[in-house]
This record gives C-alpha cells, sequence and structure tokens, in this order.
C-alpha cells in the first residue's frame, strides 16, 4: 500500500557547499509500495522573501495519483506540526550505552583501556547484549533516529542480534563487527604490564587474534546476507552490514590487509575512527609513519558504498581535499570531541571543501542519545572556534570562516550524514521516505506563539529547544514504526 502525506514541509536541502533551508507550506508527498518518494508537490501558498503565510490544510491541491487502482494511506499533518526528514546518526557505539555518561574525565587512551573495551566484552553474552540492544534502538528511534551507523562489539552473534533489533523496529541500520587484534589496547595487558604476577600469556577477552577477526567478519557479512533475504527490498536493504577496524592503534596491518580485502570482495560500506585526538593521530604517525587516511586508502579500505570515518577533528588541509576527492564521509561528533579529542572540528572548513559530513551522537563518549543535541553543540562548537577561547590570555580566533548555524547542523544530521553513505538524503524524489512528524504545541522546551512565530522561527526553535518530546511519529522506508 502506498502512501500520501499532506502538510508542512521544512528541510534543508543542497549539496556540502550550498546548504540552504526549504519551506513548503502545503505539500503533497507521494511515496510508492517500496517506499521510496515517487513525487512532491506544492498547494497553494504565498511566499515572499520576508514572510510565508500557511494557510488551511483544506487549501491543499487535489492529487491525482499515478495508478488510480492503488490504494493509499494518507497522513494529514497540521500546521504548527510539520514534517522534516529522519535523522541520520552517523556514529554510535552500541555497547557504550550502559556507560553513557560516566568516565568522561579521563584521557581517552584510558578511557578505552580501562572501562570501555573490557566492558564491551560482556557482549559475548546474548542475554545481556539482548537486552540493551532493545533499549538502545527504542531510544534512538524515540529520538528521531530513522538512519544509524552502528558499532556493535567483536562478537558476530551480538552483532548480528543487534541488526535484527534494528530490523525487528523498523529502523535503518549499518551494523559492523568491531574489528581489533592489538592486545595492548586492553586492560588485561595493561594489567599483566603493572603487575608481575599476571601472565601475559593468559587470554585476552578484550581483543581477538588477527584470523578470529577475519573468520568472524566474514561469517557476520554472510549471516547479514541471509538477513536481507527476509527484506522487502534486497536491493536495498533495511539493514546492511559495513566492515568495522575500530580505528589504527586497535589493529595491525595484517588484519586491515585482510578488512580491505573483504571490503573490495562483498563491496560494503567501511566505518572506523581517524585524526580523534593527538594520542590517536601520532599512534599513526610513530607505528606506521603514516596518518590515517594513507592507511585506509594504502589497505584498500575506502569503499565504492560509502566511508564514514569518525571525529577528522585533527585533519589538515590537504587531507580535507582528499576526503572530498575520494569521497569518504566523515562523522561530525561534537559532543564527544569536547571530552577526547583535543580540539573542534572544523565543520564549516570541510563543507565548504565539498566533503560529505554528517553528526553522530558517539554514545558512550557522549551522553546523548539525540541528534538535536549533536546539532546543537555542532553550533556551540563553531562559535568556540570562530572566535577562539581566551584572548585576554592568547587565544586567537580561527583564521578561515567557521561558524555554523541551525541550516548547517540540520543539514549535516539529515542529508550529509546520508550523502556519507552514498544515499539520496531529504525528503525528495527518488529517496525513501524516511520522516518525523514535529509538534511544537506538545508539552516540551518550545513556547509556540502563533502571532508571531513563522514557520522559520518554529523550524529554528525545534533545533535549539526541541527534544523527543516534540516527536510525534517516525516514518522509516515508507512506514510509520513509532507513534506517540
Amino acid at each position: 500500500m502506498g502512501l500520501i502525506v499532506l502538510g508542512p514541509l521544512i528541510q534543508c536541502v543542497g549539496g556540502p557547499r550550498d546548504r540552504r533551508l526549504e519551506i513548503v507550506p502545503h505539500a503533497c508527498i507521494h511515496v510508492g509500495n517500496d517506499g521510496v518518494i515517487e513525487s512532491i508537490e506544492a498547494g497553494h501558498h504565498t511566499h515572499t522573501d520576508s514572510e510565508v503565510s500557511v494557510l488551511p490544510t483544506d487549501s491543499m491541491t487535489h492529487y491525482n495519483s499515478p495508478d488510480p487502482q492503488q490504494q493509499h494511506t494518507v497522513v494529514t499533518v497540521q500546521w504548527p506540526q510539520f514534517i522534516v526528514p529522519g535523522f541520520v546518526d552517523l556514529h554510535l557505539h552500541a555497547p557504550q550505552l550502559p556507560q553513557a555518561g560516566t568516565q568522561m574525565h579521563v584521557p581517552l587512551e584510558t578511557w578505552l583501556r580501562e572501562t570501555t573495551i573490557p566492558r564491551e566484552a560482556r557482549f559475548g553474552n546474548v542475554e545481556w547484549a539482548q537486552k540493551v540492544w532493545q533499549k538502545l534502538v527504542r531510544k534512538t528511534l524515540s529520538n528521531g533516529t530513522s538512519t544509524a551507523v552502528y558499532f556493535a562489539s567483536k562478537h558476530a552473534q551480538s552483532a548480528l542480534l543487534l541488526a535484527e533489533e534494528c530490523l525487528q523496529r523498523g529502523q535503518r541500520a549499518f551494523v559492523g563487527k568491531v574489528c581489533m587484534d592489538n592486545k595492548d589496547m586492553c586492560l588485561c595487558q595493561a594489567t599483566a604490564q603493572k603487575d608481575s604476577s599476571v601472565s601475559l600469556s593468559e587470554p585476552c577477552v578484550c581483543t581477538e587474534s588477527t584470523q578470529e577477526s577475519v573468520e568472524e567478519t566474514r561469517h557476520f557479512i554472510q549471516e547479514m546476507a541471509s538477513l536481507h533475504n527476509t527484506q522487502t527490498n534486497n536491493n536495498d536493504p533495511l539493514v546492511q552490514a559495513v566492515i568495522t577496524p575500530r580505528f589504527v592503534p586497535s589493529c595491525s596491518p595484517e588484519l586491515l590487509t585482510k578488512l580491505g580485502q573483504l571490503t573490495q570482495e562483498y563491496k560494503i560500506h567501511v566505518q572506523s575512527h581517524a585524526w580523534e585526538s593527538d594520542w590517536q593521530v601520532l599512534y599513526g604517525e610513530e607505528t606506521r609513519n603514516a596518518r590515517d587516511l594513507d592507511i585506509f586508502l594504502s589497505h584498500n579500505l575506502v569503499s565504492p558504498k560509502g566511508t564514514v570515518l569518525a571525529h577528522a577533528v585533527h585533519a589538515n588541509d590537504s587531507e580535507i581535499t582528499r576526503l572530498a576527492e575520494t569521497g569518504v564521509g566523515v562523522a561530525h561528533c561534537p559532543l564527544s570531541n569536547a571530552f577526547f579529542a583535543n580540539g573542534i572540528m572544523p565543520a564549516r572548513l570541510m563543507l565548504d571543501a565539498g566533503v560529505a559530513v554528517g553528526l553522530g551522537t558517539d554514545i558512550g563518549g557522549a551522553w546523548s542519545a539525540s541528534i538535536l543535541d549533536s546539532c546543537r553543540q555542532a553550533i556551540t562548537s563553531s562559535r568556540i572556534l570562530r572566535d577562539g577561547v581566551g584572548k585576554l590570555r592568547g587565544g586567537k580566533p580561527c583564521e578561515h570562516a567557521a561558524e555554523i548555524n541551525h541550516i548547517d547542523a540540520f543539514w549535516m544530521a539529515t542529508v550529509g550524514g546520508a550523502l556519507a553513505l552514498g544515499r539520496k538524503g531529504g525528503i525528495q524524489v527518488g529517496a525513501k521516505f524516511d520522516a518525523l512528524v514535529i509538534d511544537v504545541e506538545n508539552e516540551s522546551n518550545i513556547d509556540y506563539f502563533h502571532e508571531l512565530d513563522t514557520p522559520e522561527d518554529l523550524f529554528q526553535k525545534f533545533v535549539a529547544l526541541g527534544d523527543d518530546r516534540n516527536i510525534r511519529q517516525v516514518f522509516v522506508d515508507g512506514k510509520c514504526v513509532l507513534a506517540k
């Protein structure tokens, strides 16, 4: 059954270099049986540079279906409710939900070795994994995340359970079995180095051998392919596998080479971390005599399907240019960067260079599962980068245009994230209908004054003040998967 959605549409459109706000007070969106948007028509409205006049929904022009025999579900959205694209969370660690909001006062290396990686070892217990996955997918959907790019744990079976949970709840998801064979990156090795009574030959439960990592990744990809066969559209399945080397410090060159071979063999997406912190960048330079993008390229870990590198805080100008040239997307995680990255990612510089930049919540390097919080932090971080910190103490403003606004941030949260995955972003013909119905009158942080607030005002208020209470419905693949 097809879908027709009638109502105000607000979204950010364009490419990385020409982001802009689009307001259609009376849109008629026709969605086919396969969830693909077939047409978008505008109703009667007046529009000037300074004003958008919203007319009652019954002023919508009559819609003629291309196929009179086809039945449709009709959804009518009335102002001050409006339709926006679903959010794309380009980077989050599913096993880290239980630790979100804790242990954020320590350096990244310590945080990984002593808390994060040892806790992820628990996800070999499928009952524990299932409990966390259920809570996480429910939470992200409630916050409007129609597409999520997940790091699971090193356990193929648990990663498969996460994919199945996403499929059951209707969330579009890219799920990766995490790969890491460097035992120096775990608490077992760190403890052994501090305590001579601990044998270095004891099995490490946190990481895996190179062979195990490769075999488990292949097994996961094959199992995901079987899962694809249960989905409606095998050409564009709702859940997909993604090759996931955790990051350069956790993976041997041999493992990266073999994962690159799997990437080219199966032609699937890749995700990892890059240029995240001073420590991580120096590790690559000192142990591999190279920086992240060169390392990934040399191991064939840039996929034509789409490659997403999280953070990219310390990418230099030439690397930013090469990101655009190679089509590698960046997951901007501004909240976790404030704690672990030793810097601010130059989002505006990357966008202006043509890089497909999306947003990530990066649970549990950050505490919030809301992409709206990532929007706000991205805007705030860009102001700090623009102005510098502590001018009276020698801080200097950025030498290039650094500021991003609510339009830029929302573009990254929707279109940018989709482009990084090699997909059409936003609500446009040919894209999947992944969308949210927003209600600003619902009890929340937003105060609506109908005498004053224009559609652009309300959109800006939603970005600045909105939360899960304002998200009334979530559509993925043309289906309502959550209603409140």
